[in-house]
Order: C-alpha cells, then structure tokens, then sequence
C-alpha cells in the first residue's frame, strides 16, 4: 500500500509540474448551424466561411455579423470579434470599425473604449466614416481617450462634407452646445439642415427647433414647419409635438387647430407621452 501512495504522489506531481495547453482557437472551427435555420442560409453561412477560411476579409465580416445577430447560428460575440479582427487585419476598415464597435458594447460583458478607441481609429484611417464618427464620439465623452472636442468637431466635419448624415448631426449637436468651445449656432444649423436633407430624422428635428426660436438664423416658421413635420414624418413623436405647438399658437401662415390635433395623433403613435396628452384635448 505503501509503494502504491508513493506512485500516486509522484503522478500527481508530474501533472502538477506539466506545461498548460491553451484552448484551441475555435475561430475558423466549421459553424454549427442552428436547429431549423433555412438551408439556403446554411448554404450562405457555410460559403462565408470557406471564404473566410481562404482570406476573404468581407466573409469574414458577414460570419462575424451572423454569430453577433445569432442569425442561423448561436450568439457568440466573441468568436464575432475574433472574425471582425481578421477583416480588419487583411485590411478591411469595416472590421476594425465592426471590432471597436463590439469592445465598446462588451464583449461577453467586458468593455474596453480604449481598445475601442484604437480600432475606430484603424478603421477611420483605412476610409471607415463611421469609424471616424464614432472615435469623434469617444473624443466628446472622454471614454478610452481624453476628452478632446475639437478633435471630434474635426472628425465630424469630415464625415459630413463626404455626406455621411450622422456625422452632420453630430457636428451640429457640438458646435449648438459648445462642449468646451464656443458655440457656433449658425453653423450647427447649417448641419443640423445637411443632416435632415439625407434623411435624418434628428437633423429635420434640431433644425426645426432651431428655426422655431430664431436660434443660430432669423426666425423662420414656415421652414420651422416644414423641418419638423419631415421628423414627423420620420416617426419621431417629438417633432410632431413641435409641429403641432406651432399649429397650436398660430405660428406661422396656413396653421390650424385641425393640423395641430392630427400632428399630435401622430405623435402619441410615435408613442411620445407629451404629445398624447395633448391630443386628448383638442379636437
């Protein structure tokens, strides 16, 4: 028995003393589909991955968006973001823009802005202006960076002159706020209006609002109606609530009690509280 004790101490010392063996990479492992997924999605999943498999960057990107939306396969952001770095490393902008965006959320509840940070600038760098945009928005918030408001103006304005309408609003938001700068009300408007014009919803909102009180421009209610109801349109209760102020006070020419009771209906669709309230009182 004794002899037996001594055999097992030095097994279990030789296992003690043994080199880890790290997990495997599970990144490029052939996808398990979920049960009942189309199998003209299978099909699709399975050719991203042979792609991805031999170096294709954008399939890389499309399995990676798969396993984040858990669309025919199981969620796993991790092997998600694993397959966003591979795009991004064969230079891909959106994989490093499609990686930042997921240590910003978390990855499997871990949150990393500074890793973040690097990747939006990666991906701004290869030509990303959402990456641009977003890395402008860590600059205004001071998460993962220091905090620095003119480099997100910067950022902004770059993504709006290429058109990118998000950008525009953004850069509105900043210079009508100041953020440690000066505000510049005229030309948060002017973006807030490039904003509304490639189908911001937010945009048509700020510059209405703006317009409305003669913030930044003249007073100007008939532009004022007609940004605010775009957002209307858009379903953002908030701007049907604005529109239907004005109607209310007879703000501008052509305006009505009847448009104002509708543009409030409107807004209680969009589920916006204030503009229900309203709505049970006029008729």
């Amino acid at each position: 028995m004794r002899l037996v004790h001594v055999l097992m101490v030095l097994v279990v010392g030789l296992f003690a003393h043994a080199p880890r063996v790290e997990a495997r990479d599970k990144t490029m492992e052939r996808p398990h589909f979920m049960r009942g997924a189309p199998k003209a999605l299978k099909e699709e999943l399975k050719a991203h991955w042979e792609r991805c498999t031999n170096g294709d960057g954008a399939a890389c990107i499309l399995l990676a968006d798969a396993y984040v939306n858990g669309r025919g396969l199981e969620i796993d952001t991790a092997r998600g973001a694993a397959l966003f770095q591979r795009a991004c490393e064969v230079g891909l902008s959106g994989g490093c823009t499609k990686l930042a965006m997921q240590l910003y959320k978390g990855i499997e509840g871990k949150k990393d802005p500074a890793k973040a940070a690097e990747y939006f600038k990666q991906g701004c760098e290869r030509g990303s202006v959402s990456g641009c945009m977003n890395l402008g928005n860590l600059y205004v918030s001071g998460e993962g960076v220091e905090k620095d408001t003119p480099a997100a103006v910067a950022l902004y304005k770059q993504g709006c002159d290429a058109a990118h309408v998000r950008s525009c609003v953004r850069l509105g938001d900043v210079l009508r706020r100041g953020d440690g700068l000066d505000a510049a009300p005229e030309q948060a408007h002017n973006a807030f209006v490039a904003g509304c014009a490639g189908g911001d919803t937010e945009g048509c909102y700020w510059a209405g609002i703006m317009a409305a009180s003669g913030e930044g421009i003249n007073l100007d209610y008939i532009g004022a109606l007609e940004w605010l109801n775009e957002a209307c349109e858009g379903g953002m209760g908030p701007g049907c609530y604005a529109a239907g102020m004005l109607h209310e006070k007879g703000r501008g020419p052509g305006t009505s009690m009847r448009r104002a009771a509708a543009l409030y209906r409107k807004g209680c669709e969009a589920k916006h509280a204030k503009s229900c309230e309203r709505a049970g009182t006029i008729y």
